[in-house]
């Protein structure tokens, strides 16, 4: 089975989520047109070493999210073994790809019902039953990149 995010693709075998970086190539292209679409109508001249600079940072900012967060994820579970996240079991090509566990899908009000219902309720990037999967019987985070790195969405990098 397979699941598309903004930001990654997830393959789920029986046992494991294999999170591979998902590049935004459509979004990409369409930025990169908006951005020559307003260089021309701005009657400046072109400059391709301009387009350029626009097209590196928009490689850089877009292309690599998916990766920052595969790494994300892998160094939060490498540094905590925080027993409220799913274990990041592999990291491959450096991060494009990560293997975790494979939790069952849960719903927003056992979500409420567990440990992890503050979380849900207070901060804005786990307000979602998709964060949350149930993984050895208990309700865990298993899209938790903006708590290995803060920069991706998360309000503080202490939130459990």
């Amino acid at each position: 089975m397979f699941k598309a995010g903004a930001t990654r693709l997830v393959v789920l075998t029986p046992k494991h989520a294999i999170k591979i970086a998902r590049i935004p190539i459509f979004t990409a292209c369409f930025a990169f047109l908006l951005s020559l679409k307003r260089k021309f109508q701005s009657k400046s001249p072109l400059r391709f070493s301009r387009v350029g600079i626009h097209a590196k940072a928009l490689r850089q900012q877009m292309f690599s999210f998916g990766i920052r967060a595969n790494r994300a994820e892998a160094k939060y579970w490498q540094e905590t073994h925080d027993e409220d996240c799913i274990p990041t079991t592999h990291v491959l090509l450096s991060g494009w790809i990560i293997i975790q566990y494979r939790g069952e899908a849960v719903k927003a009000e056992e979500v409420l019902r567990s440990p992890l219902a503050d979380l849900m309720l207070t901060n804005p990037e786990f307000k979602t039953a998709k964060q949350f999967v149930r993984y050895l019987g208990r309700v865990v985070i298993a899209d938790y990149a903006s708590l290995g790195d803060p920069s991706l969405g998360a309000t503080s990098p202490n939130l459990l």
